[in-house]
């Protein structure tokens, strides 16, 4: 995600030695493990109203402020933090420099700043979502009789859209800047997303890449049963909202017609995979945290390899654990074993509990015919 900040510094008390400022920020989030996009995120100020009057003479007599811009490439590095990484540049004052003798003397100048949704060509498997969120930028000038002068005594933000672009938000006058009085808690900030899809061949299509594959082998055992699993895909913390990922089963690379849905978020879906069989999301965005449990089966021992390598127990369920999603191919192998060694006697010990249980029937029934049978001889 990105967030583009409109800080007011000094936000109020302003004087003419020392002007309240403006200054716009942009935090660039993605998901660790990737790069920093080359970017260029463009802002425009749209002129709104002087003292409230929104008449064409009163706009052409407010000062033009002209498009802001701020750079990012692959040489601006993060250090990651919960599995993000994020980025922070500012511009310079965005009224420094204004006339206000030339533009309309003393009043309060609104201005309405917008992210632009251009500057950013991405590559196969790349995505950048942008904001729909605007804010108005209140700039108060006022007089100063001692140097017959004006300056900008205060400034500050109204949220008039949110990210998705419906009204709302809120009203701010901060001073974060370095010796700032303000209150750090208003930041309006614009949220994009920038994601990259996992997986060999991003971007190919449906088929083509394999983001993510869970697969199934079986040893010694039954290669005709359907195994019990469960997933769960978690966002990766810079998404916006929950995603629906769809997976399709394959016996080995031909599409078997089935499919399974993973509501992002969700409680853990299940699914089912025979020797062989192999279930393949071609959509997964980087970050992804996905969690895979086969649920337990009697006489089979598994096992993963993969994303994670983990030995089970016989007869019990095995889990991966949260395991990221990273770029190029994310596996994860389920094989599960019978033990077909022969102990004296010629059975097979992975058989000796059925065995045992066998026997123990054969036991009870014996004793209670003992039982009976005494009871007869009274």
């Amino acid at each position: 995600m990105s967030g583009a900040t409109l800080t007011t510094m000094a936000g109020t008390g302003g004087s003419v030695a020392d002007p309240a400022q403006a200054h716009l920020s942009k935090t660039l989030s993605y998901a660790a493990g990737l790069s920093t996009p080359t970017a260029t995120f463009t802002f425009d100020f749209e002129k709104v109203s002087k003292d409230g009057i929104t008449a064409p003479e009163m706009l052409a007599k407010i000062p033009t402020i002209g498009e802001k811009t701020l750079n990012f490439a692959a040489a601006d590095t993060g250090t990651p933090d919960g599995g993000i990484i994020s980025i922070t540049k500012s511009t310079a004052d965005v009224v420094a420099g204004i006339d206000w003798t030339a533009a309309d003397g003393a009043g309060t100048y609104v201005w309405r700043v917008t992210e632009r949704v251009a500057g950013f060509s991405p590559a196969t498997g790349e995505r950048m979502d942008f904001s729909d969120a605007s804010f108005d930028l209140v700039v108060k000038v006022a007089y100063d009789v001692a140097s017959d002068s004006y300056y900008v005594e205060s400034t500050h933000t109204d949220q008039t859209h949110v990210d998705d672009g419906t009204t709302g938000g809120a009203k701010g006058g901060a001073d974060v800047s370095a010796g700032g009085t303000g209150d750090a808690d208003y930041n309006f900030t614009f949220t994009n997303i920038y994601s990259v899809q996992a997986g060999e061949n991003p971007g190919t299509g449906t088929g083509n890449n394999e983001a993510l594959v869970i697969s199934k082998t079986v040893v010694d055992g039954d290669t005709g049963r359907g195994f019990a699993f469960t997933i769960t895909l978690n966002d990766s913390a810079v998404t916006h909202t929950p995603a629906t990922y769809v997976g399709t089963v394959y016996n080995g690379t031909t599409a078997t017609g089935e499919t399974v849905n993973v509501i992002a978020g969700a409680t853990a879906t299940g699914f089912t995979l025979k020797h062989g069989q192999r279930l393949v999301f071609h959509d997964v965005p980087v970050g992804t945290v996905v969690n895979v449990t086969e649920q337990a089966n009697l006489g089979y021992t598994p096992s993963i390899t993969g994303m994670a390598t983990l030995d089970g127990t016989e007869g019990q369920e095995l889990s991966t654990g949260n395991r990221t999603v990273g770029l190029g191919a994310n596996a994860i192998h389920f094989t599960n074993t019978v033990d077909t060694t022969i102990i004296p006697g010629g059975v097979l010990a992975n058989n000796l509990p059925f065995f045992a249980m066998i026997g123990a029937g054969i036991l009870v029934v014996a004793l209670f015919a003992v039982i009976n049978k005494r009871k007869v001889m009274r």
